[in-house]
């Protein structure tokens, strides 16, 4: 898997999912909508990117945790979409691993182009 994107808005799936296999049609999305599927996702697909919201109760923040202690070296790149981050915050997804912050209404304004840098950036397209 190319791309997993853990969310719970089906529009916002269904748009991600339209977009990117605009940009390059070989590329592998999917989504999960729980902390389980999610987990079993990221662990028995190593998704390159995974593209997150914080959700309901630290939801974002368990996951990373339990991948922290999950022996396994997972080489993804950890996005997290959000408008409202605190610094504490930030810093609190930086230390679990997620390293690249993305404001929500400009990723879903301008996702195309997000999506296309996405992929060029970490070389999943060179299109």
């Amino acid at each position: 898997m190319d791309i997993l994107y853990i969310g719970n808005d089906q529009q916002e799936i269904g748009l991600l999912h339209r977009v990117i296999k605009e940009v390059d049609s070989t590329l592998v999305f999917d989504s999960a909508m729980g902390m389980n599927d999610a987990f079993q996702k990221i662990y028995h697909c190593s998704p390159r990117v995974i593209l997150m919201q914080p959700q309901r109760d630290r939801f974002c923040c368990q996951l990373l945790s339990s991948l922290k202690h999950v022996e396994r070296n997972l080489r993804s790149y950890f996005l997290l979409i959000d408008s409202t981050l605190t610094s504490d915050q930030v810093e609190e997804f930086h230390a679990l691993g997620v390293h690249y912050f993305i404001d929500k209404k400009i990723f879903f304004k301008k996702t195309r182009s997000m999506v296309e840098i996405i992929t060029r950036s970490i070389g999943l397209s060179n299109k």
